[in-house]
């Protein structure tokens, strides 16, 4: 269960699903490895890094999609909006999800505090693109509250 977002999206081989299905199983998955991490804090611990991976596995998808829908905004003539629109209602209610998986980690810091120095390095390695455009997306906005709560539940010396 734990390596679901890895296989999902860590292939190449096979026909990609669409955005709005990436959508889906970024949000189906981070659903399932929250409740993992929140009711099996303890058994989960010695999966941590797969965990972390996963999850970041997960962001790294959606920033993805984010990309594809903006490449989408830009050259769309006007037809197709409604359906930008509800995709981008799926991309945020995913990075929610990712955000709440972000608490969660946090909140089980007891058994996660060394690994949640990986979650930020992962974080910042993957929004160093958007840094460097200047503007924060606004799925960057989202996530921004699970990984200041991460931050704040590192462990000084890891900082």
């Amino acid at each position: 269960l734990l390596c679901l977002p890895l296989s999902l999206f860590g292939t190449t081989s096979g026909a990609m699903p669409d955005a709005k299905q990436e959508c889906n199983i970024v949000a189906t998955c981070c659903r399932l490895i929250h409740g993992c991490v929140k009711f099996r804090g303890n058994q989960c611990r010695r999966s941590a890094a797969l965990i972390i991976q996963s999850s970041s596995c997960l962001q790294s998808k959606i920033l993805s999609v984010e990309s594809l829908i903006a490449k989408q905004v830009e050259n769309a003539d006007g037809t197709g909006a409604q359906e930008l629109d509800d995709l981008m209602v799926k991309l945020r209610s995913a990075a929610s999800y990712v955000c709440d998986l972000y608490k969660e980690l946090a909140s089980q810091s007891e058994n996660f505090g060394k690994y949640l120095v990986h979650v930020l390095s992962s974080y910042v390695f993957l929004e160093h693109g958007d840094m460097n455009a200047g503007d924060k997306s606004e799925i960057t906005l989202i996530l921004e509250s699970g990984i200041c709560t991460l931050l704040g539940s590192c462990p000084p010396k890891d900082l």
